[in-house]
Formats: structure tokens, C-alpha cells, sequence
């Protein structure tokens, strides 16, 4: 009877026991996309003089990271190429992250420029947004241009 009973314990816990499979397959390599580029657009490396980046936010329960960008060029700014550093306090890297954004910002406005946070699991802030209630890291950032697409 006992020999019964443990013979149909395993018939029907071993099925359920059995090891999930982890690898996938038919996996393929990512494709880089062609950028879509308005007619006339230039890709440019830009001077410091020709935008301003500040009011940088990053607060610890975000997704989200904003900036400000203020075009000084004479053209109408249709992408970004920014490369963001993350550091800590002691100014040890935490990230680095290249960013494509599309945005159109007219000659001599300012606009708000917002894109996914690096920080999935929301326990860094920026250190000169409002200070959070619980433990979290403050964070430093750098942001540099890289080029700009414009229209001429």
C-alpha cells in the first residue's frame, strides 16, 4: 500500500517538478534602424555657445528624467545626440548612457526635454531634486551634446 501511494505521489509531483527551460531561441541579433531624416536636415557637432542645457530632475520615484535644452542657433533643432553620465557623490561612474531624441526646438526657444530613467528600480535622485522621506543615493549627472540635427 505504501509502495502504492509513493509510486502516485511521484507520477504526479514529477511533471510538475521538472526544470523550466531558460535559454530562448531563435533569438536574432538587433537591427540598426536608418534614422528618418526631414529633407534639407544637417547633422551638426555643435559649439557650447549655440545651446544652454539646464534645470536637470530626476526626483527618486520617477521614470522619467527632464531637462531643459535652449536652442541659440540661428535653425530649428530636429534631434539630439547626448551622451548622460551618472556619478555618485564621490564622483565614481554609476552609468553612461547614449541618447537619439527627436524634438523640434525653433531658434532662440527653450524646451522640456524628458526621456526613461536609468534607474528602473527607483532608489537614486538627483541631488538637487526634493530630498526623499526614505533612504535613497543622491546622484550627480553630466550631460554633453554630441551633434544636432538641423534644418538649414
Amino acid at each position: 500500500m505504501r509502495l502504492c501511494l509513493l509510486l502516485f505521489i511521484i507520477a504526479v509531483i514529477a511533471p510538475l517538478s521538472a526544470a523550466q527551460r531558460t535559454t530562448r531561441t531563435h533569438l536574432r541579433p538587433k537591427q540598426h534602424q536608418k534614422t528618418d531624416t526631414l529633407p534639407g536636415q544637417v547633422h551638426i557637432i555643435p559649439d557650447t555657445a549655440d545651446f544652454t542645457i539646464a534645470g536637470f530632475n530626476k526626483p527618486l520615484n520617477s521614470l522619467r528624467e527632464t531637462f531643459h535644452f535652449s536652442n541659440h542657433l540661428g535653425r530649428t533643432v530636429t534631434e539630439l545626440f547626448i551622451t548622460v553620465n551618472y556619478y555618485d557623490t564621490s564622483e565614481r561612474q554609476l552609468h553612461r548612457q547614449s541618447r537619439h531624441i527627436r524634438w523640434q526646438i525653433p531658434p532662440g526657444e527653450t524646451s522640456l526635454i524628458s526621456y526613461p530613467s536609468f534607474d528602473r528600480q527607483q532608489s537614486f535622485y538627483y541631488h538637487l531634486s526634493r530630498q526623499p522621506r526614505v533612504k535613497a543615493t543622491p546622484f550627480l549627472v553630466t550631460i554633453s551634446v554630441d551633434s544636432l540635427a538641423i534644418i538649414p
